[in-house]
């Protein structure tokens, strides 16, 4: 499955946003409208052949989760798909964050609408760095009230009958999932993983990054869309230790 697979299969029950909170989500750093991307390169996705209603995103530091949420964002968004973006970085959050903080972005929803506009399909949920929430022991337990928090109401959802749709989307570090937050959410989440850039997504990467970053500084040159050898080799060589050494690998940090 490729990005707009995904994008059509998240937005089979589109909806546009109710009206929202503006001065709200500014407070709580909640995303309704999406925000340009200088460059995006299309990542490769691992994914199952049939999606669950939460989404469980993992990749390698530095492979552009950020990036990807941001985009997955602006095209749901236009193809009238409703879809909230949740930076959480040093957020902290835990029980009552789901129905409570979230719900609250939609004053004319109750709960309950904003539950089933979410389970429905109607309203997609993008949550973005989950791995740099606070990881003190008190906030890991919170993070694990706020999973089953959502696996509570979306068993209540099915019970009245509800068909779930994919709408809850998590994006984080490969190496998150060790510390078992995910776990109660098992039955109804669904893997994917991006996996790093293969050779020809890397050169592209660098050259619309050094091609952006010469936009905004009119002293730098921009690449032309050639990178010399010597250049790619460096990267190519620093990239290879970087595999070696991340955390998970045998023979690197962690087993």
């Amino acid at each position: 499955m490729d990005i707009q697979a995904l994008v059509w299969a998240l937005s089979k029950n589109r909806s546009p946003l109710p009206p929202i909170d503006r001065p709200y989500c500014i407070q709580h750093g909640i995303r309704a409208e999406p925000e340009p991307l200088p460059f995006y390169i299309e990542p490769a996705l691992s994914t199952p052949a049939v999606l669950s209603p939460v989404l469980l995103v993992s990749a390698p530091a530095a492979v552009g989760k950020t990036t990807l949420a941001r985009y997955l964002h602006q095209q749901l968004t236009s193809v009238g798909q409703g879809a909230l973006y949740i930076p959480l970085q040093d957020a902290s959050i835990g029980q009552d964050f789901f129905t409570g903080r979230l719900a609250g972005v939609f004053p004319s929803l109750s709960k309950r609408q904003f539950l089933d506009a979410v389970f429905g399909g109607q309203l997609v949920l993008l949550f973005d760095g989950y791995d740099e929430v606070t990881m003190r022991t008190d906030q890991i337990e919170r993070n694990k009230h706020f999973i089953e928090e959502i696996v509570r109401e979306l068993e209540e959802f099915k019970s009245r009958g509800g068909i779930a749709q994919p709408s809850i989307l998590f994006l984080f570090r490969s190496v998150f999932a060790d510390f078992g937050v995910f776990d109660a959410l098992a039955a109804q989440a669904a893997p994917i993983s991006v996996p790093f850039f293969d050779q020809g997504r890397r050169k592209q990467f660098l050259t619309k990054y050094l091609d952006d970053k010469a936009a905004k500084d009119p002293a730098r040159r921009p690449s032309k869309g050639h990178l010399s050898s010597a250049f790619l080799d460096g990267f190519e060589n620093t990239l290879a230790r970087a595999k070696v050494n991340r955390p998970g690998n045998r023979g690197g940090w962690l087993v």
